[in-house]
């Protein structure tokens, strides 16, 4: 079965210094390709077993504001893969 995004990722306000966490859930058959972008910038590519993936920012700086997702792939649909929603990331400070 192809991938089916279950749970999107959800939008983020961090204080400078902070840590932000977004996570996505998936149905489908693995193994499953978790491709994260910030905007156009593609980030660490992950494939594992698990139907879920989850990336972190540690030590979030106002150059980690932006819109996050992830693209979903597996072997039944390698190319161009499933997007989720774009979400942002609010970076508030002193």
């Amino acid at each position: 079965d192809p991938p089916v995004i279950a749970q999107q990722p959800q939008s983020q306000t961090v204080s400078i210094g902070g840590t932000a966490a977004f996570s996505v859930l998936v149905t489908g058959t693995p193994p499953f390709g978790f491709q994260w972008r910030k905007s156009s910038t593609t980030l660490p590519n992950f494939v594992q077993n698990e139907p879920a993936s989850t990336f972190t920012l540690t030590n979030v700086s106002t150059n980690d504001a932006g819109g996050y997702r992830v693209v979903v792939t597996n072997a039944f649909n390698m190319s161009p893969g499933v997007p989720s929603a774009l979400v942002p990331l609010t970076v508030t400070g002193p």
